[in-house]
């Protein structure tokens, strides 16, 4: 009887929650070609004793004009060593900016993804894996 009293409490508060915010989005793993046509660009500078710098950049317009917003990952599953909101930058009228600093031996395990809510496609992450959009280290 009391488990039968437990799973009505659970049901009841389930259905009885006003805001149900138990919504998946969904993950597009972004190739070079694609960044393009959403108008992403990567960048990278030194960034003294942090290492390097990675900027990206893109139009608030199309799929990312309502974006809520960007994460970057270091690591994937439970070998990720962290995980951080960006904060925004406007250098540029209608343009949104990001920056993040990692040590160079991380950026091949680094990833940036742009989250949207409500965009055209529904909820959507766009992740960019960064060593796709960096030139390589001579």
């Amino acid at each position: 009887m009391k488990s039968l009293f437990s799973f009505l409490a659970l049901t009841f508060l389930f259905l009885a929650d006003p805001v149900q915010c138990r919504a998946m989005i969904s993950v597009e793993f972004v190739s070079a070609a694609r960044a393009k046509t959403l108008g992403v660009t990567f960048r990278t500078e030194k960034n003294g004793q942090a290492g390097v710098r990675v900027w990206v950049e893109f139009k608030l317009e199309g799929e990312l004009k309502k974006i809520t917003y960007v994460e970057v990952q270091i690591g994937e599953g439970e070998s990720r060593i962290m995980s951080a909101h960006l904060r925004e930058r406007q250098l540029k009228p209608g343009m949104a900016t990001f920056h993040f600093s990692v040590f160079p031996a991380y950026l091949p395990q680094s990833s940036v993804m742009i989250v949207v809510y409500g965009g055209p496609r529904g909820d959507v992450g766009y992740r960019f894996r960064v060593k796709d959009f960096i030139e390589p280290k001579k």
